[in-house]
C-alpha cells in the first residue's frame, strides 16, 4: 500500500504481481494471496491498470 500512496495504482501493482509470480507455488501461502488481493481491492484505480489486471488474472488462476 505504501507503493500508492507515494507512487502510482500500477507501481502499488508491482511487488504483489512479482512476488506472486517468481514465489514456488508451494511457498504461496494464504497470506500472501490474501495480500495481493488486498491490494486490488484497496486501489480506487485497480480496474483501470494493466498491472493490476494482471495481478487479478494471476490471482484467478487454479492452484495446483
Amino acid at each position: 500500500m505504501c507503493a500508492e500512496i507515494v507512487g502510482t495504482p500500477a507501481s502499488a501493482a508491482d511487488q504483489p504481481l512479482i512476488t506472486v509470480v517468481e514465489l514456488p507455488e508451494e511457498h504461496r501461502t494464504a497470506l500472501i494471496i490474501y495480500r495481493a488481493r488486498d491490494v486490488t481491492d484497496r486501489v480506487p484505480e485497480a480496474r483501470k491498470v494493466l498491472e493490476m489486471k494482471a495481478l487479478r488474472e494471476i490471482l484467478a488462476l487454479p492452484s495446483n
